[in-house]
């Protein structure tokens, strides 16, 4: 397939990854709707504050991952990880899909898509990696977050949407007899989801979180290999991925600063002289990425304050003081905005 010069336009990262979580959006929602039909998806985001595609700003990666945590705190969608993952298909992948389905091999498919996984999952969440034992590919999964998700959910994404990508690559192959699953933690109450949805056999509290399958699958050719094309997909993934870190490196590193400190969040003034920059630089860049530093802040000590209800007993007013409020009550309303329960119904509820 011949390939002009306009497919070397250089592509706007954003509107890339607007439509990309366009696509993930549309399939979350059907993933709720499968689960729950009565389930207000739409409205359930709007009373949060989440974006959704369409508003008057591009989505994220981070809006879609606010949409999930809301949908799961309602405690109405068991395996959403697993439900959603299974939807996913190489069209919804964008450039990254379009790139790998042009590789000669499923091997040269799976190397590509390693290379531009920041495009299409939560790297900065969850981590995969791949060795060869024994003539079988084992990919592992390990989650490195500093928030405790709802379920296991990003565990669960990355295990579906593998196994779903393995079929769309390979039609022909027979994932439930050749592949198998390693969960690291005890089964579940939905644990029978993971049979109907991963489509092979899965075995609990084995320490690591795996995928395995042949070796001899990398072999195997896809259906319509395009060299040329996949090149150029692959030089525009490159690109916008370089530039998506230049905007979204200072996320992380406040973030990094916020979750350092485990307490009352430094001033916007503050900040920005620890990370050595000019505060009207620093406003901007993060303005660049999409937020502020007084979206992250918030959102940082929502997170540790559902660390604290967890895995301490300390009381809420201390609780809400380590977090740098003053009163109890602004904590109380701060966390109930967020997360739409009191602090004291989080606790209880476990």
């Amino acid at each position: 397939m011949a390939v002009s010069n306009n497919s070397r336009l250089h592509p706007d990262p954003n509107l890339v990854v607007n439509q990309l979580m366009t696509r993930y959006f549309l399939r979350l929602k059907e993933a709720v709707s499968e689960a729950d039909a009565m389930l207000p998806f739409d409205v359930s985001l709007d009373e949060k504050g989440v974006k959704r595609p369409g508003q008057a700003d591009p989505v994220t990666m981070e809006d879609f991952l606010s949409a999930v945590k809301v949908l799961l705190h309602s405690g109405r969608v068991e395996g959403l990880g697993l439900r959603f993952g299974s939807r996913l298909r190489l069209a919804d992948y964008g450039l990254v899909g379009l790139a790998t389905a042009s590789c000669h091999t499923f091997g040269d498919a799976m190397k590509l898509g390693v290379m531009h996984l920041p495009l299409i999952t939560p790297d900065n969440e969850v981590s995969n990696d791949s060795t060869v034992e024994n003539n079988r590919v084992v990919k592992s999964f390990r989650e490195f977050h500093c928030e405790r998700w709802p379920e296991h959910y990003l565990i669960e994404q990355e295990l579906s949407s593998f196994l779903r990508l393995v079929r769309d690559f390979l039609p022909g192959v027979n994932v439930e007899k050749h592949c198998r699953v390693n969960i690291a933690y005890p089964r579940p109450r939905y644990w029978r989801l993971y049979g109907q949805f991963l489509e092979c056999p899965v075995h609990f509290q084995q320490g690591v979180n795996q995928v395995s399958y042949p070796e001899s699958w990398l072999q195997l050719p896809l259906k319509n290999p395009d060299p040329e094309l996949s090149r150029v997909l692959d030089w525009q993934c490159r690109l916008i991925i370089e530039r998506l870190e230049r905007q979204g490196g200072w996320v992380d590193r406040v973030r990094r600063l916020l979750l350092e400190g485990r307490g009352k969040p430094p001033t916007l003034q503050e900040a920005a002289e620890r990370l050595g920059m000019p505060i009207h630089t620093f406003r901007r860049q993060l303005y660049q990425a999409g937020t502020s530093y007084k979206q992250i802040a918030y959102s940082v000590r929502m997170e540790l304050a559902v660390d604290y209800l967890r895995d301490t007993s300390l009381p809420l007013q201390e609780i809400g003081f380590l977090l740098g409020y003053e009163h109890a009550s602004n904590f109380f309303g701060a966390f109930k905005n967020y997360w739409k329960v009191s602090p004291a119904q989080f606790r209880r509820n476990g």
